[in-house]
């Protein structure tokens, strides 16, 4: 086998290495692609799920809301409305301080800090 033929042998090895290494860098490529966009899918697809049935919930609301009983009960709830006569009792647990009536601010002083040789005499000696 002459030198120009060895050459040519190696040339067509390392080109059809090269052509294999490039075939396997496209695979692993296209199939991570493809994972990725599986994973894509699969998450769109929940998605739609969940806005389905959060479509579905508000649907159901909607016809809910048709009658004027349920109306009145959520005005009631959500925006502290009465009826026309009607009186609202709100009761404050105890330990609450009672909210000012409307108009009036409540200036309260703040407590003072005792002093630092009063924090010692009462850390010494328990007083």
């Amino acid at each position: 086998m002459s030198t120009m033929e060895q050459f040519r042998a190696r040339f067509l090895v390392l080109a059809l290495l090269a052509l294999a290494m490039f075939a396997g860098i496209s695979a692993v490529r296209m199939t991570y692609r493809h994972f990725r966009i599986e994973r894509d899918v699969g998450r769109i697809e929940a998605e739609i799920i969940r806005l389905q049935e959060e479509r579905e919930e508000a649907e159901r609301a909607l016809v809910a809301l048709d009658d004027l009983t349920a109306i009145e009960r959520v005005a009631r709830e959500t925006l502290n409305l009465k009826r026309e006569g009607e009186q609202v009792v709100v009761v404050v647990p105890s330990g609450v301080p009672e909210a000012p009536p409307e108009g009036e601010a409540v200036i309260s002083e703040p407590e003072q800090e005792p002093s630092n040789p009063v924090k010692w005499w009462a850390y010494f000696f328990g007083q």
